[in-house]
């Protein structure tokens, strides 16, 4: 919520928040039920203060509270039982007030009292009916204007909290509307009632002394902030100068650092799947410290650039644009000085991405030359309700002066893609001159569209809160000025809504017409902050992957989650987009598809597997592209390139820039040939998990099929080795392109690949097999099949070369093991981080393909996608064989020989080492959790986020701490969990059966929902059990 177009009034709670005589309640309660359980129940659990009193008794009706317990006793009572149990309860609390007397929480009533003082007026809503003499016991009797209690509840006949009735009355009291009173609640189900009644403000009362599941527990209510102390509370923002309290789903950063405000602006950005937005300060642009930028999905725009003179070539390369900026808003005040955007005299400033909301969220307190304060706070969220919809509120307050605010709200057509530092040498204009129009006084319209790929976006917005505007255009700046009066600590809000359509969406007649309409639809952010944030609050309970509460870490594994489900979450079959490397946040990689969605597929596919369909799809239309490009290669089947964009051809660049040379040097990656490998093995871990015969028949089995056939059509048989090699290929490292006597010309027997390729090629004959015989005489005759086909993929997966050192260790590929031996401590001690030694090298005129370094994890990749039985089973048919002393050998020797210039080294070497030592697992995998938020020196966050390392860090919960797989018809779980951490939990689909898993060090816990389709087969260590609908089943862990 916080949505306060002005405060009105304050409400608040009494018990636990005005009064501390919640403890007093609580004995009180605890006596009679503990009194009336050994007369009625005595074999029942007796009240529990620390768990019952919340659950059960705080902020409810007395009547409420003895039916809620006692039902949960299994003790039915009537009307009159449950009238004599309230009143005997209530004879222990008077007599226990007139012992102890009443305590009061200075904060709250100081707080009160600078609301009144503020001309704000007050209400006291409690379900107690001893309201009256609390009050005049505390000497508060005259601290509210109006009082709604347990005796109003029973007069008016409307019910209790959680229920809005009291609020909406108290409000109503007060002549205020709803949406402009804050409350303040320290129970449950007071957060929950006053959510209900659609207040604009809803404070949690933290007064458990740090418990962070209290914490937890309101905010999950419907909390906006909760506060350990609200005597500070900003009656504009809601926010108190004594920080919040520490929560798992609100990520903030204090301070101001200009250095680190690019990345940021990425991490603090705001997607749905179509399209994105940077979190930068509305009204910047690019400047160096700033980015705006906003990225439509699937939307992809071809320029030449010419480097004759320092690469000797014309660069033809394929980006994301960036669109017209629909953020920009500018304020001044009536002397001139610019309030915002600003990054001088910030004497306060804190940045918060609110999870659970799904939005983010700016406070600024500025001081201009002048010495005039002013307090501002912005929003801002990308719909996930409308997807074509995005929305910014920002409230401005002066503190020290009155006078009137100049307010400058534009879309700024004047943008380029100029984010990435590298690629400030390429063409970066992509859209034609922004054609601007002035729909009415408060919404502009801009048209563009896409200098090559001829895409037409028109994008509008609409300012709110100010008045009627006067239209203007500048250049490419379009928009409108407004001026408003202002005045000490009385907030003026503005709300600025915003839609985009392109010629590439479906059912509309034209973007500039739909785009008008779709702004005529959208309400106000109020209304369109209350959808989007109840579907996420829909969409944790199905995402959500829990660490124990309270760890820190815990709030870098949601930040993650949340990344990547934004980056997808609206994504369906029609809107054929693909997963970019970096989301929808920067555009690095120039916006282009890698590998990183295989880290993606199984976080997806055990959660939404119709989000993993889609993406499958928007491959499988890309298949002729890939066919084309095996073709041109001279083999059969298909050969998915290394990066790829609109059409599915090859995207990677020939060449890379070094700014340690300041020069384009040559970029091989192109030889990496396993991308189809992993499409295929995506496809068969989404039909294990869904059991979806239908999308396989149509779409799956050729996908496999056909990057089975490309792989094994690269493969020679060499008589010599009586095995097939496979050449001119590269691996995940990217260091290595080839060998020291011919660089640039690829590898043999790349052991990641050759590995992968037998798998997917024994995958694609059991797919073959599964079809009924129709469906596979129509595959064979669409895909031109032969019984040679099929023949030589048998043959082929068989009889892959894999290439052993001396040791035992499984090579990278042919020849890595004569390669020489890396001073590591040596460059680590000159140049620091090391992570890109392929550039460092090059600017020393020598090249990582001389020496035994790897970018990030190669043969490693084989112990993150197949479990350790599972890769035994692909070894023995291969005829080789990796006992346990020579996995860990493998895996130890090449993280010694790994820079880790891939963020995603880290995920996949604490997934391997975790195997055999979760411990020395768990620091690796920390790095990889924080590697975006801690952004350090050399880090490229601010060119976008990592979609891979984000996803396998969640991941990394349910497949490798939990040990999740499926096998057969069989959900296994292996749980390997460090000593630092306790349990984990989660919640996935299994071919469509909902299903809980908590997994701890000596248990796991397996629940099925009721409402699962069919039995599930879970099998943990050994140990397989059929649990049916409503089965919750607890495992020992050997």
């Amino acid at each position: 919520m916080s949505t306060l177009p002005t405060p009105a009034a304050l409400v608040c709670d009494m018990d636990g928040v005005i009064t501390h005589t919640a403890a007093v309640h609580a004995e009180a309660w605890k006596q009679m039920f503990d009194d009336a359980l050994a007369k009625l129940a005595p074999d029942a659990e007796k009240f529990d203060i620390s768990t019952d009193y919340l659950a059960y008794a705080d902020g409810r009706t007395r009547e409420d509270a003895v039916h809620a317990f006692m039902a949960s006793r299994g003790v039915e009572l009537s009307d009159d039982e449950i009238t004599a149990l309230g009143d005997q309860k209530q004879g222990y609390f008077e007599k226990a007030l007139e012992e102890s007397g009443v305590q009061v929480f200075d904060d709250a009533v100081h707080l009160v009292k600078r609301a009144r003082e503020a001309g704000l007026p007050t209400a006291l809503v409690t379900s107690s009916r001893n309201a009256e003499r609390i009050l005049q016991a505390a000497g508060l009797e005259k601290l509210f204007d109006v009082r709604v209690d347990g005796h109003d509840i029973i007069n008016e006949k409307i019910t209790g909290k959680p229920a809005p009735d009291s609020f909406l009355l108290a409000a109503e009291r007060l002549n205020v509307r709803a949406a402009q009173c804050i409350a303040l609640e320290d129970a449950r189900s007071g957060v929950r009632a006053a959510f209900a009644a659609k207040y604009g403000l809803v404070i949690g009362v933290d007064r458990s002394d740090g418990d962070p599941d209290v914490a937890q527990g309101l905010f999950d209510a419907g909390a906006d902030r909760v506060l350990a102390d609200v005597s500070e509370i900003d009656f504009a923002f809601g926010f108190s100068e004594k920080h919040d309290t520490p929560r798992s789903t609100v990520f903030a950063i204090d301070g101001m650092n200009t250095d680190k405000l690019s990345d940021l602006e990425t991490l603090f950005s705001t997607a749905n799947g179509y399209w994105g937005t940077r979190a930068n300060l509305p009204g910047t642009v690019d400047n160096g410290t700033h980015y705006p930028g906003s990225y439509l999905a699937g939307v992809f725009n071809r320029v030449h650039s010419d480097l004759t003179d320092s690469a000797g070539l014309v660069l033809e390369s394929e980006h994301v644009p960036n669109i017209p900026d629909w953020t920009y808003l500018r304020v001044f005040d009536d002397k001139g000085a610019q309030l915002m955007p600003t990054t001088a005299n910030i004497l306060d400033s804190r940045l918060e991405l609110d999870l659970r909301a799904g939005l983010s969220r700016r406070f600024l307190r500025v001081r201009a030359d002048n010495g005039r304060r002013t307090r501002i706070l912005i929003e801002q969220m990308t719909s996930i309700h409308r997807k074509h919809a995005a929305a910014l509120r920002i409230v401005i307050a002066p503190e020290n002066w009155q006078g009137e605010v100049s307010v400058r709200s534009a879309i700024n057509g004047a943008v380029e893609n100029r984010n990435v530092a590298d690629d400030r040498a390429l063409t970066t204009r992509h859209l034609t001159r922004a054609q601007g129009r002035h729909v009415d006084k408060h919404t502009t319209l801009v048209n563009t569209r896409t200098n090559q790929s001829d895409i037409a976006i028109s994008i509008a917005a609409r300012t709110d809160g100010l008045g009627e505007g006067t239209p203007f255009s500048e250049g490419e700046l379009h928009g409108h000025d407004y001026t408003a009066a202002v005045y000490p600590h009385e907030p003026v809000s503005i709300e600025k809504i915003a839609a985009v359509f392109s010629s590439r969406d479906r059912a509309q007649s034209t973007p500039e017409l739909q785009v008008c309409w779709e702004l005529e639809q959208l309400g106000e952010f109020a209304a369109l902050k209350r959808q989007h944030s109840l579907m996420w609050s829909a969409i944790w309970q199905v995402y959500d992957t829990s660490l124990p509460a309270g760890r820190t870490d815990a709030l870098a594994l949601r930040v993650n989650s949340f990344h990547i489900l934004q980056s997808i979450v609206k994504v369906d079959s029609g809107m054929d987009a693909g997963l970019p490397a970096r989301g929808l946040t920067a555009e690095g990689y120039r916006g282009h598809i890698f590998w990183d969605e295989q880290f993606v597929y199984p976080l997806l596919t055990s959660r939404r597997p119709e989000l993993t369909r889609a993406l499958l799809r928007y491959r499988h239309r890309r298949l002729p592209m890939a066919r084309a490009l095996a073709s041109e290669l001279g083999f059969r089947g298909a050969i998915f390139p290394w990066q790829s964009g609109s059409s599915g051809c090859e995207e990677t660049p020939p060449v890379l820039y070094n700014p340690r040379m300041d020069a384009w040097m040559p970029d091989n990656s192109h030889h990496q040939r396993h991308v189809g490998l992993e499409v295929a093995l995506s496809v068969w871990r989404y039909f294990q998990f869904t059991h979806d015969g239908i999308f396989m028949r149509d779409v799956g089995a050729e996908l496999i099929l056909d990057a089975a056939r490309g792989y094994a059509s690269m493969a020679t048989y060499d008589a010599a080795t009586g095995r097939y090699s496979v050449h001119h290929t590269m691996g995940p490292d990217e260091f290595h392109d080839g060998y020291p006597s011919a660089p640039g010309e690829g590898l043999t027997d790349n052991a990641y690949n050759n590995v992968l390729a037998s798998w997917v090629m024994t995958k694609a004959l059991e797919i073959y097999d599964y079809l009924d015989d129709v469906d596979a005489a129509v595959l064979r005759a669409h895909l031109n099949l032969t019984d040679e086909d099929l023949r030589r993929l048998d043959d082929v997966s068989r009889n892959l070369r894999l290439v052993f050192h001396d040791d035992g260790v499984l090579s990278q590929f042919d020849g890595y093991e004569d390669l020489e031996e890396f001073d590591w401590e040596g460059y680590r001690e000159k140049y620091g981080n090391i992570g890109r030694l392929d550039l460092i090298l090059a600017a020393e005129g020598d090249s990582p393909n001389n020496y035994k370094v790897s970018k990030q994890a190669d043969v490693a990749m084989l112990f993150y996608v197949f479990a350790p039985d599972e890769l035994a089973d692909i070894l023995d048919h291969m005829g080789y064989s990796l006992d346990e002393g020579a996995i860990q050998r493998t895996i130890s020797y090449y993280r010694e020989r790994t820079s880790d210039g891939s963020m995603l080294s880290q995920i996949v070497y604490a997934w391997a080492i975790n195997g055999y030592s979760p411990n020395e697992a768990w620091p690796l995998y920390q790095q990889a959790l924080e590697a975006d938020i801690d952004n350090e020196a050399g880090s490229s966050t601010a060119e976008g986020i990592h979609t891979g390392v984000m996803a396998g860090t969640v991941d990394y919960v349910q497949r490798c701490l939990a040990g999740m797989s499926v096998r057969g018809r069989v959900l296994r779980l292996r749980p390997a969990l460090p000593d630092a951490v306790d349990n984990v939990a989660f919640r996935i689909y299994y071919r469509g059966c909902p299903v809980q898993v908590k997994a701890a060090h000596e248990r796991v816990e397996v629940r099925v929902e009721d409402d699962a389709k069919n039995p599930v087969t879970v099998e943990v260590n050994g140990d397989r059990r059929k649990l049916f609908p409503g089965d919750h089943v607890e495992f020992a862990v050997a």
